[in-house]
């Protein structure tokens, strides 16, 4: 099985009231998105994780995503989450078998989790 994950990471944030993304931000020493990408990319079955960016954005999660760049491409996100997910999925691989959408904002996703929802 070939499975793509779509990260919308394009939101402002402003509730966190932190001035940047908030996926960026730390947690303990690494970006929020990053823990959350690392999930994915742990699993052998994922192929591409898009990771869906506001507008002049792709430097720095490229900097935050940098250990796991050989699975991540980027998408740009749009004025609504709708849209922002849209753009993901049509930054996935054509001949992918499933396309999993998380919040790149909630790093608390197990590895368990992950697998029960793909058997499932």
């Amino acid at each position: 099985m070939k499975i793509n994950a779509v990260l919308p990471c394009a939101g402002k944030g402003e509730r966190a009231g932190l001035g940047y993304n908030k996926t960026l931000a730390l947690l303990g020493e690494k970006p929020v998105v990053y823990i959350t990408a690392s999930v994915f990319a742990a699993m052998p079955e994922v192929t591409r994780i898009v990771v869906v960016v506001g507008k002049g954005e792709e430097d720095a999660f490229r900097k935050a995503l940098a250990p796991l760049l050989s699975k991540v491409v980027f998408a740009e996100g749009k004025d609504t989450r709708t849209g922002s997910v849209y753009s993901g999925i049509c930054a996935c691989e054509e001949d992918c078998d499933m396309i999993a959408v998380h919040d790149g904002a909630r790093p608390y996703l197990s590895q368990a989790l992950l697998r029960r929802t793909i058997d499932t």
